[in-house]
């Protein structure tokens, strides 16, 4: 039996202490549907809030990641429109060169404003190469190219007549990557030989197909068909020397036709050849071989290497290193080589358009746009049009090819990883939620309850402060 007392009300203290605790627990709950959240503090959950903090911060990492593919993306597309209007130039200036190889019809006035468009568009190619900017910095103007050693883009000494470096990631210590280039095989001309050196032993007609086009040639008795092969090597792509017709290309789509409609030029009715493409290695790596180009593409390097018609030999034809320069972007959460990609942009100015090459004397060949501007070797005026058309067509394989490369990197390589982390995002977003989040229902529950809870503390606390009074009553 416990003692009643009016000194020490034993039930006053537990009520109280009740009191407190449900008042302790409302609060707690009114704090958590006000935040709600349910881990406010380590004492709400220790191990649920290091769990929590933890995905706070790879959510922290991974919403940074997301904005920094949003702005390669913007920058690539940036990139890609610019080069677009370029092309579209040099769609214009291969329409004026057509027009103006019709020189029959027009008159020196017309040539000559036909000239000065070219020149209004190349001016024009040189603005957009130069004013395209992203963050303040020019990105076409080569700014974004990496830089080399032991080799010039357009090297005319080497091995190489040019060399475009397109994505090459570089470890973290920033050290240079060399690259070593071995050739198991050199890149061929198609060519087809005529009996007697090319001449004629009677009247002869043969029908001469290349990859420009076809043309039907008489030749007369004791003639060589060198000279009237060559008087249209711009229509057919086939040139001749000592009865060797030989194709101006080189690779695998070179190829010459030859039918031999009347005569023995031919031993047969017919004979056709086809070129073969440059074959090797880079860095061990076997790369993609097309005529004189040479394209290897890897996780940290992608480059294309152009060869020097001259090169005949074999084994290790060169190396360079590539030391610095392209574009960062990091696109993964983590900051390490897997998860950045660094790509370059060489200069689209009209200097850098087109090639560079050496003649048969080792003569420096200007084939860049910059030359068919007025005044230039190989302008409208100058009557190198055919020339010209050859240097707008490389232009624009090489405005094509990197446009390409974009937007093979938008695709393949920004917009899948844009999606992945989308979702990472998501995912761990509702992880963390389960962790640190209230369950509202939860929680509104347990308030009911626990307002009911105190309103029964509040009157059963008021009854035990009463009961010294009530035992005050024995005294009479």
């Amino acid at each position: 039996m416990s003692q009643l007392s009016i000194n020490t009300n034993v039930p006053s203290v537990v009520s109280q202490f009740n009191l407190q605790r449900n008042s302790d627990k409302l609060n707690n709950t009114l704090e958590s549907i006000s935040t709600g959240l349910r881990i406010r503090s380590a004492k709400d959950g220790p191990a649920d809030l290091i769990s929590g903090e933890t995905l706070r911060l790879e959510l922290t990492s991974i919403n940074s990641a997301i904005q920094n593919n949003q702005r390669a993306n913007n920058f690539a597309a940036t990139a890609e429109a610019s080069l677009r209007e370029i092309g579209s130039l040099l769609d214009e200036i291969e329409g004026i060169l057509v027009n103006s190889a019709n020189e029959g019809v027009l008159s020196q006035e017309e040539l000559e404003a036909n000239q000065a468009s070219v020149d209004q568009a190349v001016l024009s190619i040189n603005r957009i190469a130069s004013s395209t900017r992203f963050a303040n910095r020019s990105v076409l103007d080569g700014s974004f190219g990496f830089e080399l050693s032991g080799v010039n883009r357009f090297d005319q000494a080497g091995t190489l007549s040019d060399v475009n470096v397109r994505l090459a990631n570089f470890n973290s210590s920033g050290d240079a990557i060399s690259v070593d280039v071995n050739l198991t095989a050199t890149a061929s001309q198609a060519t087809v030989t005529l009996n007697n050196g090319g001449t004629a032993s009677v009247d002869s007609t043969i029908e001469i197909i290349g990859n420009s086009g076809a043309v039907t040639l008489n030749i007369g008795a004791g003639q060589s068909v060198d000279d009237a092969v060559n008087a249209f090597t711009d229509a057919t792509g086939v040139s001749s020397s000592n009865g060797i017709l030989t194709s101006v290309e080189f690779g695998s789509n070179a190829f010459v036709n030859v039918n031999n409609v009347v005569g023995a030029l031919l031993t047969n009715s017919e004979a056709s050849a086809v070129g073969t493409n440059v074959e090797g290695t880079i860095n061990g790596q076997e790369f993609e071989g097309d005529g004189l180009r040479a394209t290897l593409a890897t996780t940290n390097l992608q480059l294309e290497l152009s060869f020097q018609e001259s090169v005949t030999t074999t084994g290790d034809v060169g190396s360079f290193s590539i030391e610095s320069g392209g574009a960062l972007f990091q696109l993964g959460a983590e900051i390490n080589l897997a998860q950045q990609v660094n790509i370059g942009l060489e200069s689209f100015l009209a200097s850098s358009l087109g090639s560079v090459s050496v003649d048969e004397d080792g003569n420096a060949l200007n084939r860049t746009l910059s030359s068919i501007v007025t005044g230039g070797e190989n302008s409208i005026l100058a009557g190198s049009a055919s020339i010209a058309q050859d240097i707008v067509a490389e232009s624009q394989r090489q405005v094509t090819t990197t446009q390409g490369f974009l937007g093979s990197i938008q695709r393949n390589t920004i917009e899948t990883n844009l999606n992945s982390l989308s979702v990472a995002f998501e995912n761990i977003t509702a992880a963390r939620s389960t962790i640190v989040d209230v369950n509202f229902a939860q929680a509104t529950a347990e308030l009911t309850q626990q307002q009911i809870l105190l309103q029964a503390n509040v009157s059963t606390a008021a009854i035990a402060n009463s009961n010294p009074q009530t035992l005050l009553q024995l005294l009479g």
